[in-house]
């Protein structure tokens, strides 16, 4: 039993990254299509576009509104190390 419960932690705890990189790819594509003009023209004629223009707009800002975990995560961390190399710069001056 405890054979079972030991591998279905270390499934759920791979799966875990797996599914972090996954949103992570989503959201490059997703930056890399709102940085076109086109799908701002596409936004802002919304209401005469087809369906299925309007569920890829829909679906470009799910995926960066679920990627902002992801991303506000890698900023704090971004900051943390920025912060800790100062902090050792300055910490390597005075030694």
């Amino acid at each position: 039993m405890s054979n079972i419960i030991t591998a279905v932690m270390i499934f759920i705890f791979i799966d875990s990254y797996a599914l972090k990189f996954y949103t992570s790819i989503q959201i490059s594509f997703q930056m890399q299509t709102i940085s076109s003009q086109s799908f701002w023209d596409s936004v802002n004629n919304l209401n005469q576009s087809d369906v299925n223009t309007q569920q890829s707009i829909y679906q470009t800002f799910y995926w960066l509104n679920a990627g902002s975990y992801l991303l506000d995560f890698n900023l704090c961390f971004c900051k943390l190390l920025n912060e800790f190399t100062c902090i050792r710069s300055i910490l390597l001056e005075h030694i």
